[in-house]
């Protein structure tokens, strides 16, 4: 029995495409290369002090920094109002106002200055170069009684 023509040469054919196929299949795509990572960076840490003198108006301070050597933490605007904390140290926790033994807070507006009777400053981190915390406060002085309650991010050291 013979063998139809279109079987020899679809053998041919086959034969001729079997060795194509190995080499596409065997060569294996190189994995595409990682891109180029960037390390992550921490987001900037913007110093950061507000407060709210008897529930008015938020103030954003100007400049604020702390003094290490004193336990100084200030804010200042530029219109003269200003808040001055003096602590016994700068460690993290609760320091509770107590002007007998140099725990103060101090409130100066363009007109007046009040002092803190009561309240506390809670400084919740310093790393040594910066710190960040709480403020409530009772203030008199001037013939008037307020409360100031603020919040200090990431102020830098003087």
């Amino acid at each position: 029995m013979m063998k139809h023509p279109i079987f020899k040469y679809a053998s041919i054919v086959i034969l001729f495409l079997i060795p194509i196929a190995i080499t596409f299949s065997g060569c294996a795509k190189d994995p595409d290369e990682p891109a180029d990572e960037t390390p992550d960076t921490p987001a900037a840490t913007t110093p950061k002090f507000t407060w709210t003198l008897s529930g008015s108006t938020l103030v954003t301070a100007d400049d604020s920094y702390f003094v290490s050597q004193f336990s100084n933490i200030y804010a200042s605007k530029t219109n003269g109002m200003s808040v001055d904390i003096n602590l016994s140290d700068l460690n993290t926790g609760n320091h509770t106002i107590a002007p007998s033994n140099g725990v103060t807070l101090e409130y100066t507006s363009t007109t007046t200055t009040l002092n803190a009777t009561s309240g506390s400053v809670v400084i919740s981190e310093n790393t040594g170069t910066s710190v960040s915390g709480s403020f409530t406060c009772n203030l008199s002085g001037g013939g008037s009684t307020s409360t100031i309650i603020g919040d200090f991010i990431h102020l830098p050291k003087k």
